[in-house]
């Protein structure tokens, strides 16, 4: 297949490409507004509760702009930048999850998770842990033949977890954290608000894919490594629906669903690995993905959700906010420093 990216940006020139890029981001950015604004209502008025709605449908939806890439280029045989996209996502948004802690010190939102969420938190770093150590090491065991479907098992393991993972969610959705009281109004019943919740989801989805072809092309026209300055600037859009999820839903007093939409995301970004492997033809993803030095990027992130857990654990014994914010300040110091080595220790 050609590589759809190229045939996007001999469409656009670099004069107009931003015009593209311009209200993709805008329409993106409305769109995961409104869902989740919908999400919230679907929180109040069913059973579902905040860690499910977060963890699991805010995050997968939130979440579709990596997966576009992951299969967007395992199309184009450039498997290696999806990879890095989805890794870079997961290190941006643990990155504002961290400023997030600090803008609402007030509430010390992260002595208030759920036991499920921190499981999910654990499970989130165990696997960015693995996915470190096989992007370094760059093995995978194919299934399938030369010249036939061949599929690694790395990549089945990942979905396999995710489902494992979702069907946990649902299971223990009542270990619940506390969530506000609220009771929005709205003219809908709950099939009207799933409805709406579902034509936004449809209305981001659309506009991720436009998003992604303008970041892919602007990769292509300006030459744009996804180790660059300006790589990471891209890949940062990608993960804008989670970090408007995070503080649409922080704001409105949601710190359960807030958090589980950034953990799960991470869990669902990883999991895209499958997806990507299925619609790469050149062989097993792992295997062939010339990721360069993309496990150091998987690194970073290891590292902030690490210490992220170490705040989990020790959070209820930090009773000021002096001590409350050291743990998210040395996440953001992590994330800084660490995209500093890369770009400029090569």
């Amino acid at each position: 297949m050609e590589n759809i990216s190229t045939n996007f940006a001999n469409f656009n020139t670099s004069s107009t490409m931003w015009i593209w890029f311009i209200p993709a981001a805008l329409i993106t950015l409305y769109a995961a507004m409104r869902m989740v604004n919908y999400a919230e209502l679907i929180i109040q008025k069913t059973k579902l509760g905040g860690a499910f709605v977060g963890l699991v449908l805010v995050s997968m939806i939130t979440s579709i702009p990596e997966l576009l890439t992951e299969i967007s280029q395992g199309l184009n045989n450039t498997p290696g930048i999806g990879i890095a996209d989805d890794i870079g996502a997961n290190a941006f948004s643990t990155f504002m999850l961290a400023i997030a802690t600090l803008i609402f010190i007030r509430s010390m939102f992260i002595k208030k998770l759920g036991l499920w969420t921190k499981v999910s938190i654990i499970i989130s770093f165990v696997l960015t842990v693995a996915m470190t150590i096989i992007l370094y090491f760059n093995k995978d065991i194919a299934l399938g033949e030369n010249g036939k479907f061949i599929m690694g098992i790395i990549p089945i393991a990942f979905i396999l977890a995710y489902f494992i993972f979702v069907y946990f969610s649902y299971k223990f959705r009542h270990l619940a954290d506390e969530e506000p009281d609220n009771d929005t109004k709205s003219r809908f019943g709950i099939l009207g608000i799933s409805l709406m919740f579902t034509m936004f989801s449809i209305i981001l989805i659309g506009s991720s894919l436009f998003l992604n072809w303008t970041v892919d092309a602007m990769q292509e026209t300006y030459n744009i490594s996804h180790q660059s300055a300006g790589g990471i600037f891209l890949s940062m859009t990608t993960a804008m629906p989670e970090v408007v999820a995070l503080f649409q839903l922080a704001r409105k007093g949601y710190l359960t669903a807030a958090t589980g939409a950034i953990i799960g995301s991470h869990i669902f970004n990883i999991s895209c690995l499958f997806w990507g492997d299925m619609s790469y033809s050149g062989g097993a993803l792992l295997e062939n993905a010339e990721a360069g030095n993309v496990w150091t990027i998987a690194l970073v992130t290891s590292i902030e959700i690490a210490l992220l857990l170490v705040f989990v654990a020790f959070g209820k014994k930090l009773n000021t906010k002096l001590k409350y914010a050291i743990i998210p300040s040395m996440m953001i110091a992590t994330y800084i420093i660490g995209w500093s080595l890369i770009l400029f220790i090569k």
